[in-house]
């Protein structure tokens, strides 16, 4: 096997392809990470229960369809209606109307009256 000494212009080529593929490594400042989105709680309705040790809490989810003008009647120990879209206006003690997004308490014992809006 027979070394061969580099000439000047093989030293410059490959002197130079050493420090373009140098360059290449190079870090870079790391780019600020977006920040999380802050995470959303809407109160769509509340209320003070007498005790919450008395009596265990459940919960079931119901969907409901009241045609346009449709009036129904209904109750719920201690429940939450809760608006998708459309507006339904309630009576339960208070009358109010709630719009798609927003919801209605039906304290335990109180019959809730609903009449469905007509869009």
């Amino acid at each position: 096997m027979s070394v061969k000494p580099l000439r000047f212009s093989e030293l410059a080529t490959a002197a130079t392809a050493l420090l373009g593929v140098a360059g290449l490594a190079v870090t870079a400042p790391a780019q600020t990470p977006p920040a999380a989105p802050a995470i959303t709680r809407t109160v769509v309705a509340g209320t003070k229960l007498p005790s919450l040790g008395d009596t265990p809490l459940y919960f079931r989810v119901v969907s409901v369809s009241i045609s346009p003008g449709q009036k129904i009647s209904l109750s719920a120990p201690n429940g939450i209606l809760y608006q998708l879209s459309g507006s339904t206006d309630v009576s339960a003690g208070k009358a109010k109307t709630i719009t798609g997004g927003g919801g209605a308490l039906i304290a335990g014992g109180t019959t809730a009256s609903l009449t469905a809006g007509n869009g």
